[in-house]
C-alpha cells in the first residue's frame, strides 16, 4: 500500500502470501543499503536485514524500494490499478530473465523464526 506518508512494505511467510509476517513503512528518508561483499546477496532496510537468493535478486529489491523513495519524495499520486498491474509485470519478467540465467532454489529458512 502506498500513501503520502509512506508505503507499507509487507513481510509474508512464503511466496503464496497467505501469512504476513511483519510489515515496515518506507518513506522518503528511509535508510536503504546493500551489505558489501563478493556475490552478497544482503540488503537492509530500517535497520531490518533481509538475504536474498542471488545478487540479481537484491538488486531488483533495492531498485524497487528506490523507486518507491523517489515517488514518495516527489510526492507521485497514488499508483492505480493499472500501474500497479505493470509494476508487477516488470518484476515478474526481470524474475523470469533471472530464472533462465542463473538456478534459484526456492528454499525454508535456515532459522526458525522467533515468536
Amino acid at each position: 500500500a502506498h500513501g503520502r506518508l509512506g508505503a507499507r512494505f509487507v513481510l509474508y511467510e512464503n511466496p503464496f502470501c497467505t501469512r504476513k509476517v511483519s510489515e515496515l513503512l518506507i518513506t522518503q528518508l528511509s535508510t536503504c543499503c546493500e551489505m558489501i561483499g563478493i556475490n552478497c546477496t544482503c540488503f537492509s532496510v530500517e535497520g531490518r536485514h533481509f538475504s536474498c537468493r542471488s545478487p540479481q535478486e537484491r538488486k531488483i529489491w533495492l531498485r524497487a524500494i528506490s523507486n518507491i523513495k523517489v515517488k514518495l519524495h516527489h510526492r507521485a499520486p497514488l499508483p492505480s490499478e493499472q500501474d500497479l498491474a505493470d509494476y508487477r509485470l516488470s518484476v515478474c519478467e526481470c524474475i523470469k530473465v533471472l530464472e533462465t540465467s542463473c538456478v534459484l532454489p526456492i528454499m525454508d529458512p535456515l532459522l526458525p523464526r522467533l515468536q
